[in-house]
């Protein structure tokens, strides 16, 4: 008698083997909806998988990492920066080294230092109430050539002096330091010292 139907039942745990399972025999249906297979068990590319928390990758997935045509750049660590790349083909990049023409108006606030002592990086403009004695003076002088600016100072009979970096006429340090009012002060930058000119006291 030919055998037409096999049991669960009548099969020992453990006798099925691979060698068992012809080729190509085995469908997607054929497997349990909730067999759970982890993804370690399966071979070949893994293009996505949701259920087991794998995005649909896109063909940036398949890119070398690099700087050149069809990669994929990648930041530097410590601290993370983008490498050197051509940007001549980027758009909406206004160019620094051409001329530029404003509708609106620029403008920065003034900083309050109070102590004499601006940082030219910073800002340009600067507000300075003296509360005693200040030494005028600048710094990050260097990498600051041309940059020109004011300076609000408000005084009241205190000594004015000054740094070895800022330059003034002759009569400036002695207005400034007689003076009980506001002043207003320019100055401009070459790079090397700072050069300051100064108003009478303001009415």
């Amino acid at each position: 008698m030919a055998l037409t139907q096999i049991k669960s039942s009548n099969i020992a745990d453990g006798t099925v083997v691979a060698a068992d399972i012809a080729d190509d025999s085995i469908t997607n249906a054929d497997i349990k909806s909730d067999a759970a297979i982890a993804t370690t068990k399966l071979s070949g590319a893994l293009t996505g998988i949701a259920s087991h928390g794998l995005p649909t990758f896109g063909t940036a997935a398949a890119l070398a990492v690099g700087t050149g045509a069809s990669q994929v750049v990648q930041m530097t660590t410590a601290p993370a920066k983008l490498p050197a790349v051509d940007g001549s083909n980027l758009t909406g990049i206004v160019s620094l080294t051409a001329d530029q023409s404003w509708t609106g108006a620029q403008r920065s606030t003034m900083f309050a230092d109070n102590d004499g002592s601006f940082d030219l990086n910073e800002r340009n403009n600067f507000k300075c109430v003296a509360a005693g004695a200040i030494t005028l003076t600048f710094t990050n002088i260097a990498g600051s050539d041309g940059q020109s600016g004011y300076i609000l100072l408000t005084n009241a009979g205190h000594a004015i002096s000054k740094a070895g970096t800022t330059k003034t006429d002759a009569n400036m340090l002695a207005t400034l330091s007689a003076g009980t009012g506001t002043f207003i002060l320019s100055y401009i930058s070459n790079n090397t010292n700072v050069y300051l000119t100064n108003s009478a006291i303001m009415e």
